[in-house]
């Protein structure tokens, strides 16, 4: 495992985040998840020729994120509904088949940028796991995919499609227009845990991905308040963003006495009581005998 990734590339510079523009919405709570839903025709497909030809439907469409913050689990779990499996796929480039995969998904805290690695099958400088991000890096162009967000953006809606990041309108992508997706540098922080899905429900949304997979981390790693995780693919063929908040960590319970101890503390008091009466008394007596 590597704790300490070195420099690959510039230090990431971000804009704030937490209130990015209003042209941003919230996630939808649903059911105990927080959801985003993608635009369902912003994937972008390339054929032998490295010449892109459509949008939409294809291998590399997302439908949806969700966030599920689980207080007494003390867990934050993600899930991603796509058409993309969790490992990626093999797919067709200019070279032949070439395996594309996911990026990295990003959380920005009003402390920092965090990223968590959660599949060994991409180009990542970063093991599987959660770090604090120092810096990231595109690996699009080697994945046969867009070298900027603006070439992507302008093929989808020359195509009739929607670009879209959910919860972000596409042109705020959090790294411009650049087309960053995996960590170059940064500090292991802690393990990607198994998430349980249970109550998930993408179908709600209309969105019928045929891929559903999930990964958890602890909770106490991010701070409380509002956050913004997006992820995009190595290709940068799509990406989602999502706006949610992170509750306050609920507070150490109060120790209660037993009855027993409780009934006992009243007699101890009372008769504290009344032991000082009686000296009160007593010394009233004395001075008028």
């Amino acid at each position: 495992m590597k704790n300490l990734v070195k420099l690959t590339t510039v230090t990431l510079s971000l804009v704030t985040i937490i209130g990015i523009t209003k042209e941003a919405q919230a996630s939808t709570l649903y059911n105990g998840w927080n959801y985003t839903i993608d635009s369902f025709n912003d994937s972008t497909y390339r054929t032998y020729s490295g010449s892109p030809t459509s949008v939409g439907g294809g291998t590399f469409e997302i439908y949806g994120l969700a966030m599920k913050d689980d207080v007494q689990g003390n867990k934050v779990t993600f899930a991603i509904n796509s058409n993309l499996a969790r490992d990626g796929a093999v797919v067709p480039v200019a070279s032949g088949y070439s395996h594309i995969g996911w990026g990295d998904l990003f959380i920005q805290t009003a402390s920092g940028l965090l990223g968590i690695n959660f599949t060994d099958a991409n180009d990542s400088a970063a093991s599987l796991g959660l770090y604090q991000v120092a810096a990231t890096k595109s690996v699009a162009v080697a994945n046969d995919g867009w070298p900027t967000n603006s070439s992507y953006t302008n093929f989808v809606v020359s195509k009739g499609g929607n670009p879209n990041l959910g919860d972000l309108a596409q042109h705020q992508s959090p790294f411009g227009d650049a087309t960053h997706s995996v960590i170059a540098a940064g500090q292991w922080i802690g393990n990607v845990l198994p998430a349980d899905l249970s109550g998930i429900n993408f179908g709600h949304f209309g969105a019928f991905g045929s891929q559903t997979f999930g990964f958890s981390i602890d909770r106490s790693f991010i701070p409380s308040g509002n956050i913004l995780a997006w992820i995009f693919q190595e290709c940068f063929n799509d990406g989602m963003a999502m706006v949610a908040n992170i509750s306050e960590p609920p507070e150490e319970p109060q120790d209660v006495p037993e009855p027993s101890t409780l009934i006992g503390m009243i007699a101890l008091a009372a008769m504290g009581v009344f032991s000082t009466k009686n000296k009160q008394k007593n010394k009233q007596l004395v001075v008028n005998a």
